[in-house]
């Protein structure tokens, strides 16, 4: 019983010391898997710095020259100065800033009178709200405009624009620049984002212009059910979240960042699965070894026990072999007629026969177990050891006669 009793609590230690390294390891996977998600926010919020500086630095290079047309052109271009003069100089500006689609002056009611491209577009602005507000506050300084199809190109783009003044102070019309989306698009191909990875440009409604990877049809867009509107409310400029994506449904870590000075939002989302590649690599590692320590504890355990029931049956069989031969030499010993006895080497009586009991008027069972410095006097007890040695020495029966 108390065999079976060790056995049991020893399943149970080794058991729950496997299960506590299972935890272990799970919890450890789990803090590391945290840990990588975590770093992927970080990066993501780095490169959101980085595409900020690289929309402010485009901004600051078209404004450049936005103002450099202002101070220099715009009573020309109220004197109606002629086309081939001041194209020329939009013209010098687009060589040295080819990225923007064109450089364009408008009249006071909307239409073009200059194009760097060198042809003027039937199209009117009167309508745009970036005209508008330039047209009605003389302080306006550089506007953009969200992301919008041009009415010249068909293109989505985002418009830069400063107010022209004839020399009295009047509104003479506005010079603008406009940005395609490739310009941003070509530069977010060059951040490594990974195969999943996406960068996108949004205006301050969350409507898209620029996305690396594109996807067809999805510009001008608003992205709804997103968390940046209400984390904006709360002052959150910057931040990062995890959520499938809207538009193409992957899972992703994402940091976002409203551009300073301007309507913009960037966004970086990192794919999960390729932010937790490692990760999944080192867990698929600890699941094989897991796997391989639990069939070798198993196959411990199994024969353990098998060996330990192989062990228990032998000494099953053995106290079955001892009490048989006990119970043959009890017999043996109950068939002389005469007081006899069997004794250890400690002098201990191991089994006597009913005729012993009665000589010494003792029940058998506080005889076994007895010495014979219990049972007899000094005299005789020493009489009794000296022939038991004696036995020793000869290894052979010896005859001894003693008064009882």
């Amino acid at each position: 019983m108390a065999a079976t009793w060790s056995l049991r609590v020893g399943t149970l230690f080794v058991t729950a010391v496997f299960l506590g390294m299972f935890a272990w390891v799970g919890l450890d996977l789990q803090q590391s898997r945290e840990r990588e998600l975590l770093a992927a926010e970080q990066q993501g919020g780095t490169l959101t710095r980085l595409l900020e500086g690289h929309f402010q630095g485009s901004a600051r290079q078209i404004d450049h020259y936005l103002s450099d047309f202002v101070e220099r052109f715009q009573h020309a271009v109220a004197d109606r100065q002629s086309r081939a003069v001041i194209e020329y100089e939009l013209q010098r500006y687009q060589q040295h800033f080819p990225e923007v689609h064109s450089f364009r002056v408008a009249d006071p009611e909307g239409r073009y009178l200059y194009d760097a491209s060198g042809v003027l577009a039937a199209a009117n602005i009167a309508d745009r709200p970036y005209f508008m507000r330039l047209r009605d506050d003389p302080d306006a300084g550089l506007v953009i405009s969200p992301p919008i199809v041009s009415r010249v190109t068909g293109d989505v783009v985002i418009v830069f624009a400063r107010r022209l003044e004839d020399r009295d102070g009047q509104f003479a019309g506005i010079i603008l620049g406009a940005l395609r989306a490739d310009y941003f698009e070509r530069y977010y191909q060059s951040l490594d984002i990974g195969k999943h990875g996406i960068v996108a440009l949004w205006s301050r409604d969350l409507e898209l212009f620029a996305r690396w990877p594109g996807i067809p049809g999805q510009q001008i867009r608003r992205l709804d059910n997103s968390v940046i509107p209400e984390r904006l409310q709360a002052g959150e400029v910057a931040g990062s979240f995890r959520r499938t994506g809207e538009l193409d449904g992957e899972s992703r870590v994402f940091a976002y960042r409203v551009v300073e000075g301007f309507p913009f939002i960037f966004t970086v989302g990192l794919a999960e699965q390729e932010v937790l590649r490692e990760w999944q690599r080192r867990a698929l590692i600890y699941a094989v070894l897991g796997t391989v320590l639990l069939l070798a504890l198993i196959a411990l355990m199994r024969s353990w026990r098998r060996g330990y029931r192989q062990a228990e049956a032998l000494a099953e069989k053995m106290s079955r072999a001892y009490t048989e031969k006990t119970r043959q030499g009890r017999a043996l010993l109950d068939s002389i007629p005469d007081p006899a006895w069997l004794l250890d080497n400690d002098g201990r009586f191991l089994a006597v026969n009913e005729a012993f009991c009665r000589q010494r008027g003792l029940p058998m069972e506080a005889v076994v177990g007895s010495t014979v410095d219990d049972l007899f006097s000094a005299e005789e007890a020493r009489r009794l050891r000296e022939g038991q040695l004696e036995v020793y020495r000869k290894g052979a029966p010896v005859r001894q006669l003693v008064w009882l």
